[in-house]
């Protein structure tokens, strides 16, 4: 039982990272239709825009296959964190269709509640060659549990936005704004986390 325990720095890195970007996936995608529609857009619109953002996680997530080895794992983890993060920002305070479009199909914005994007799939690429292989199965399971328990925390901070309108007054507009904001801050903090420095072997 202690070997299922046993400390490994670079899984510790790269599930914190997937534990901060799960959690901010999942709260995210709880409120996104509901933001969007406060944003004045028509149901068809928020259908765009949910689908733009899942074709430019599938697109990331395939340039992972086809030129992450070129790029660097490292790298790759940094410059994706940069694209999700600049995409929460832009969505917390686009004000127009195109604008947000934009937003979401380039930062990756996930509606389906779930981080299944670009990350996770380097994600599986790096924990193989994280300890030994008799620790791999180890690895995994460790990992998944982490992403799962973002996932549900992350579902739970759904709330937030309204527990904040009730504490500081402020309009739903706003409550949603600081969210996505947050969201676009979470991702930005994995630019400087530990992935990367768990990712330097080449792919």
């Amino acid at each position: 039982m202690s070997k299922l325990f046993r400390f490994n720095k670079d899984l510790v890195l790269v599930c914190s990272a997937s534990f901060i970007r799960s959690l901010a996936v999942s709260c995210a995608s709880v409120l996104l239709g509901i933001y969007l529609a406060e944003r004045g857009l028509k149901l068809t619109e928020i259908g765009i825009v949910i689908t733009a953002g899942l074709f430019g996680s599938g697109l990331a997530t395939l340039l992972a296959g086809l030129w992450g080895e070129r790029l660097g794992r490292k790298n790759f983890l940094i410059l994706t964190s940069m694209f999700m993060a600049a995409g929460g920002i832009a969505m917390a305070f686009a004000q127009n269709f195109p604008v947000i479009l934009i937003a979401s199909f380039a930062g990756f914005v996930n509606g389906q509640g779930r981080d299944r994007g670009p990350q996770n799939a380097m994600d599986q690429a790096i924990i193989p060659d994280i300890g030994t292989d008799s620790e791999r199965t180890k690895s995994f399971v460790w990992y998944q549990i982490i992403l799962d328990v973002g996932t549900s925390l992350g579902a739970l901070a759904g709330a937030l936005p309204y527990i904040v309108r009730k504490w500081t007054g402020i309009s739903a507009m706003e409550s949603y704004q600081w969210t996505f904001a947050a969201y676009g801050l979470l991702m930005a903090s994995n630019i400087f986390s530990g992935p990367g420095n768990a990712a330097s072997k080449p792919l």
